[in-house]
């Protein structure tokens, strides 16, 4: 039909893999109706079709040519519409990298590790995934809002009091809070339980000293002390994502997978989820914002991490 992507659908492709933005151009190449690029990162993009439609034909038209598409290319894409968990119809991503269209960092996921030291090559992962990681386009409102939340007046002091108390820069008890308690100020930092009583979940029985009901503060410290955090010196980005990983677990790695606890609602993270203690599914989806997505939210509301690369921590 000759149509062209505009302005706006070629700066969303510039976003994407190589491998995204050939299929998207062959997609239109194939299209009986035209459509439009409205936002694209790394291994995922969102259409609709152009004029603004919400018709479910005019959706399974544009999937139709899209899996075309990558077929011809041999790209593994998946497409939202067909999700039972998450059925958005304008959202695709690619399942994996093609051997064609490999990407400058490798994903290195599947390393192992026992958690025991922050190795070079443990370093090196951190560091790549984080620099290519981006977060999904259909997840920014949410990352954004729980950033918002966490730097806000009500929220960040305390962390903030916490964290001179213990020694850590106060983006690591703000994630953890979020990643442990939902923001909930409530609940016991060690892993959501309420503060009403000891904890009752792994690890259990915290804090050791003193009569509940506990003060959040008195909690968290009790946490971050009790994973050695104040003798923790290394809070590079690298030094911050292990003690992220290693406060959760080292589990996923066992399964070739990134853990959704760092990486979910980003585009270095698919799939894969521990849905109860000890089992694994390798098709269920975190719906949970992940620790390094909620970082790169925090730089958007004034609280950039300055141990980023390049940044200044002094």
């Amino acid at each position: 039909m000759g149509f062209v992507f505009g302005t706006r659908s070629r700066s969303a492709l510039a976003a994407c893999h190589p491998a995204l933005q050939a299929v998207a151009s062959r997609a239109l190449e194939l299209a009986s109706i035209d459509f439009t690029v409205t936002a694209g990162n790394g291994l995922c993009l969102a259409v609709a079709p152009y004029p603004a439609s919400s018709a479910a034909s005019k959706f399974q038209a544009i999937a139709k040519v899209f899996r075309q598409a990558a077929q011809e290319a041999n790209v593994p894409l998946r497409w939202s519409g067909d999700f039972h968990f998450f059925a958005d119809p304008t959202h695709f991503e690619i399942d994996e990298p093609t051997t064609t269209f490999t990407p400058a960092a490798e994903p290195v996921a599947a390393g192992k590790t026992d958690g025991s030291s922050l190795t070079p090559a443990l370093r090196a992962e951190y560091e790549n995934l984080f620099a290519r990681a981006a977060i999904r386009p259909e997840r920014q409102a949410i990352v954004s809002a729980t950033a918002q939340r966490m730097a806000d007046a009500a929220h960040w002091p305390r962390y903030v009091v916490v964290a001179d108390s213990i020694g850590v820069p106060p983006h690591t008890v703000a994630l953890i809070h979020a990643m442990e308690a939902g923001l909930d100020f409530s609940r016991h930092l060690h892993n959501g339980d309420s503060l009403e009583a000891r904890t009752v979940h792994v690890p259990k029985g915290r804090p050791l000293v003193g009569k509940p009901p506990f003060s959040w503060e008195e909690s968290a410290c009790d946490a971050l002390l009790l994973h050695k955090l104040d003798a923790w010196g290394d809070w590079s980005l690298a030094g911050l994502a292990y003690v992220l990983e290693r406060y959760n677990g080292f589990g996923y790695r066992r399964h070739g997978n990134v853990s959704p606890y760092l990486w979910s609602f980003t585009t270095a993270y698919m799939r894969g989820k521990y849905v109860s203690d000890g089992h694994f599914d390798p098709q269920a989806v975190s719906q949970q914002v992940g620790a390094m997505a909620l970082l790169r939210g925090l730089d958007g509301c004034g609280k950039a991490y300055p141990w980023l690369p390049g940044g200044n921590a002094s």
